[in-house]
């Protein structure tokens, strides 16, 4: 008797975790929020960055076209320094990302890693989970 009691408690405390998975609708959100780069502008202390907002400064919203310049200080903007650039950036939960060099070839790991960023550009794609797709082409000027 205690035996079966056992059982129906165990068999009911497993019954009630079981739960249905809430997945997330596959919406159609595909814009890019946020991207910011941080320039490394000394090589033996990676800790000294500074970090700029990339989409403050010429985006077309509808093409997704746009330039950043850096700004104009040879000494912590120059082409040693903008080869060692990091971007992140912020997306729909349910989106994905994909990166591209300035040949258009697929980067792997998306942003992540190191980037050469002293006037060069870099092509972004903000997958929505539907499938809908935006591009963006950021140019990244040195002031000279």
């Amino acid at each position: 008797m205690v035996r079966k009691l056992l059982y129906i408690v165990f068999a009911a405390l497993v019954l009630t975790g079981c739960r249905n998975l809430v997945m997330p609708k596959d919406d159609s959100a595909c814009d890019l929020s946020a991207l910011t780069v941080y320039v490394y502008y000394d090589e033996s202390n990676m800790a000294l960055y500074n970090s700029f907002d990339v989409l403050s400064g010429n985006l077309d919203a509808q093409t997704g076209e746009g330039t950043f310049f850096f700004p104009r200080d040879p000494a912590l903007y120059n082409a040693t320094t903008l080869s060692r650039c990091r971007l992140e950036a912020v997306i729909p939960a349910t989106a994905s990302l994909k990166a591209y060099d300035e040949e258009g070839n697929p980067v792997p790991g998306g942003l992540g890693g190191i980037w050469d960023l002293a006037n060069h550009s870099v092509g972004i794609d903000v997958v929505a989970a539907n499938g809908d797709s935006k591009h963006y082409e950021i140019l990244f000027r040195m002031r000279r």
